[in-house]
């Protein structure tokens, strides 16, 4: 139990050190979480709200988030408001 412990803390110490690249141009980390698309379930709206907080900017089923530290990502999300995909926007 306490390993578990020791490695659990060491990676949230560890994740908001890895840059953005590592982990894909179809996904966005937002502080500790990492929202990807390809999910089974796919994540949903209030779930990205929830772990990212307000958009950048709302255009229909598509929202931007912007970081001045990474390039900014689009969340396309389906009519159910679930992720369709996630794209990385040039600087």
């Amino acid at each position: 139990m306490r390993k578990q412990l020791v490695f659990a803390a060491t990676v949230l110490l560890i994740l908001p050190a890895v840059p953005d690249t590592a982990f894909g141009a179809n996904s966005l980390r937002c502080g500790r979480y990492v929202i990807s698309s390809g999910h089974s379930p796919p994540t949903t709206q209030y779930e990205v709200l929830k772990k990212c907080g307000e958009p950048t900017l709302r255009n229909g089923l598509t929202w931007i988030y912007e970081d001045p530290r990474t390039a900014a990502r689009a969340i396309t999300f389906d009519q159910s408001g679930r992720i369709m995909y996630i794209e990385r926007l040039s600087r």
